[in-house]
């Protein structure tokens, strides 16, 4: 990252990141020693957000675990979401009764979602800690169950 002509600003937003899981008590530290499962590798994503003129407004971060490696006891990740045809019909609705209509975003999502099984992983490029890995307390992103939960 040090090398990439951005790598400064997503280094920031890596590390604000980062304070915000630990924040919110993602994860907590863990020896390695003692434990027989696998651990799961985290991997950074760094996107940028663009202004209507093509201008970078923003650097962003996303923690993500290699969940296509993990082997889950749970079948069930499905998650229900809302079909167009419903959700043209609600506004309608709304519209016909002159409703009020809010849209609300769910910052870190999937990161306020407690999980149900025992994941533990790596620590992610550039907060290594030797010796240790962490276990996930609540969900993010890769894993598939995230949605769900």
């Amino acid at each position: 990252m040090a090398t990439y002509p951005q790598g400064k600003e997503f280094y920031q937003a890596a590390m604000a990141k980062w304070k915000t899981l630990q924040n919110q008590g993602t994860f907590e530290k863990c020896p390695v020693t003692g434990i027989s499962l696998y651990i799961l590798p985290l991997m950074w994503v760094f996107t940028h957000k663009l202004n209507e003129d093509g201008f970078v407004i923003k650097y962003k971060a996303r923690l993500v675990v290699r969940g296509d490696l993990q082997v889950s006891q749970f079948k069930d990740t499905y998650a229900a979401t809302l079909a167009a045809r419903v959700f043209k019909a609600l506004m309608a609705i709304a519209a016909y009764f002159n409703l009020d209509i809010y849209q609300f975003d769910a910052i870190n999502a999937f990161c306020n979602a407690l999980i149900d099984e025992l994941i533990y992983v790596r620590y992610p490029d550039g907060f290594q800690v030797p010796g240790s890995c962490l276990k996930l307390l609540k969900a993010l992103y890769g894993m598939p169950r995230s949605a769900l939960l």
